[in-house]
């Protein structure tokens, strides 16, 4: 598959979540309403996720499965100089089934609210919630910098604490709230271990990061790479 199209299946799975997201707090056309606006914005959240669907099994099936450890569709803009920080996308063998096996869950979901109504007044704040999910999730995965990481995980707390307090069963307020709490508590430990990595090693691009790691540990294991005793 030609690398732009790899780029361009990348960058739509972690944007088209988020822009149907958006669209799905927004009024229904009148003409794609059907049987009333509720039954619309469902079957917006089938249409969106079963579209990113597509684009992750048309990833998978262009991916290099010769190579699985290789970097592949990667997408490198640079977003803060000062700092190193670059909005840079990639998959790999690692990545890619994450992936595809997220975009396939959002859309069963998707599909089972479509049949089974969530219950409350609209299902608009449902399925914005799940699209935001799905674009964290998504983007948590692709992202091979350590601070779009970092952003990318804590975008996925925010619907996961909305749907567990308001979809949730038993006691749900309860779990929502011990959620957010351990996670956040996480989320800062992990934001000094990203600043230290990061800082330490002049840049937050993984790939980057990973190369000088290995490099360094070839380095040192490499014959006659220790200093002779004089």
């Amino acid at each position: 598959m030609n690398h732009t199209v790899q780029q361009l299946l990348l960058a739509a799975l972690v944007v088209l979540p988020l822009l149907g997201s958006a669209a799905a707090l927004l009024p229904a056309p009148p003409g794609l309403r059907g049987r009333g606006p509720d039954q619309a914005v469902l079957r917006h959240g089938v249409t969106v996720t079963g579209v990113v669907l597509a684009a992750a099994i048309a990833l998978a099936a262009g991916f290099d499965h010769d190579h699985p450890a290789r970097m592949q569709a990667q997408t490198d803009i640079g977003w803060i100089p000062a700092l190193d920080i670059r909005i840079h996308l990639g998959v790999d063998g690692v990545s890619l089934p994450l992936l595809v096996l997220t975009a396939l869950l959002t859309f069963l979901s998707a599909l089972y609210a479509y049949f089974n109504r969530p219950s409350g007044p609209s299902p608009k704040a449902f399925v914005a919630l799940l699209l935001l999910l799905e674009s964290g999730t998504l983007a948590s995965f692709a992202v091979l910098d350590l601070m779009l990481f970092f952003l990318a995980f804590e975008m996925v707390l925010i619907p996961m604490y909305f749907l567990i307090n308001r979809w949730g069963s038993g006691e749900r307020e309860r779990a929502a709230w011990r959620f957010i709490l351990y996670t956040l508590l996480g989320s800062v430990v992990m934001l000094l271990g990203l600043l230290l990595v990061g800082l330490g090693g002049g840049t937050f691009d993984m790939v980057a990061l990973a190369t000088t790691a290995s490099d360094s540990t070839s380095g040192a294991g490499a014959p006659g790479s220790a200093t002779p005793p004089s």
